[in-house]
């Protein structure tokens, strides 16, 4: 059977100071009327049912997300001691599914992307469980890119190997990290490459195996793990061998020195909402190309993503591609250019201890 692993671990530093801590980025509703998270488990429409789908995040979010998710059993919300990456992530998941479902096929997916219409990701889905049945392979999504971003990982594919339910799926040559604007040209003019998703399938016992294979240390703490769930000590356990996880991803630790690797060419609008300059993506203009989720005034500006608090005038007076967020205790102005920085914004106020505003 098909399980649904959906990520939501991050905290989302590009959309301080809005994403904190206790209110991470999936949490937000900075695309629609409902936490990017809500989204994301509703986007199944009952194709995947709730007893199938789980929630892998920090044991501080725990809460959080369970007053979200009314739906999904409390059993399905998986806390993480602490982040460690994606492959001590999905490893924790797949050790789950493996023990409800030694057969079972693990979907995982971000927590924090949109994705439409929702009918095409749940129609690739099916064409990707095909795949994985019938070459017991790891199976990711590529997103043909739409400009030459250099902010997203890359997949170049390799032969054409067939065509399911109207999907293309194509052997996985190479990942390739963010390039310059040059390279990454170069990659679109190509016609073989695709933005990476994030998104994977893949047998539980595939993965596991593949991470026995290549991280052995890793696996090792994942068998202490899987040997201990469903026991009085599973939470001990747990918290024991998290730790000593090393923080890499599934794509550094697994993906790249697998074999049977395919990649699906996906079909749908996909965005990672990856900054504060995604939000125009979601909501209207106004005359003069401002994106405003605020009470603003303006005077000869133009271009600005204006975020703020009901009740609370922003203004801005002779200035053009901006970012603006307030909250009640800090104020964001960057330039739009700029906005992939603000992580390292957060980096330096955790640096310089001014940790009550993360």
């Amino acid at each position: 059977m098909l399980y649904a692993v959906i990520m939501a671990g991050g905290s989302g530093t590009r959309f301080w100071p809005l994403s904190r801590r206790n209110t991470p980025k999936h949490l937000l509703t900075i695309v629609s009327e409902k936490p990017l998270i809500t989204e994301s488990v509703d986007r199944f429409g009952g194709s995947i049912p709730p007893e199938r789908i789980l929630v892998v995040t920090t044991a501080d979010q725990v809460d959080a997300i369970r007053n979200i998710l009314h739906g999904i059993p409390s059993e399905n919300l998986i806390a993480e001691p602490m982040g460690r990456d994606t492959a001590a992530c999905i490893g924790f998941a797949a050790c789950i599914v493996r023990h409800r479902d030694p057969e079972g096929v693990m979907a995982v997916l971000p927590s924090d992307h949109v994705i439409s219409p929702a009918k095409r990701l749940i129609e690739s889905l099916a064409a990707a469980e095909e795949m994985v049945l019938e070459r017991d392979g790891l199976v990711t999504f590529g997103i043909r890119p739409s400009w030459p971003h250099t902010g997203m990982g890359y997949i170049h594919r390799g032969e054409h190997l067939d065509t399911i339910n109207g999907f293309k799926v194509f052997r996985l040559r190479r990942f390739r990290e963010k390039p310059n604007l040059e390279l990454a040209q170069q990659f679109i003019d190509t016609g073989e490459y695709y933005w990476n998703s994030g998104i994977f399938i893949w047998k539980a016992a595939t993965i596991l195996g593949e991470i026995e294979k290549h991280m052995p240390e890793h696996y090792e703490l994942l068998s202490n793990i899987a040997a201990a769930l469903g026991t009085p000590d599973e939470q001990k356990v747990v918290e024991e061998n998290y730790p000593k996880f090393q923080r890499i991803s599934i794509d550094f630790g697994v993906m790249e020195m697998a074999r049977e690797v395919f990649v699906i060419e996906a079909d749908y609008e996909w965005d990672d909402v990856g900054s504060w300059v995604a939000i125009p993506k979601h909501h209207p203009m106004d005359l003069h190309g401002n994106t405003v989720l605020a009470d603003f005034e303006g005077v000869n500006a133009s271009d600005c993503i204006v975020v703020g608090e009901r009740g609370h005038l922003m203004t801005a007076v002779g200035v053009q591609k901006l970012v603006i967020v307030h909250t009640p205790d800090a104020t964001l102005v960057c330039h739009r250019d700029a906005a992939g920085d603000v992580k390292k914004l957060v980096e330096h106020l955790q640096k310089i201890g001014h940790t009550d505003v993360l």
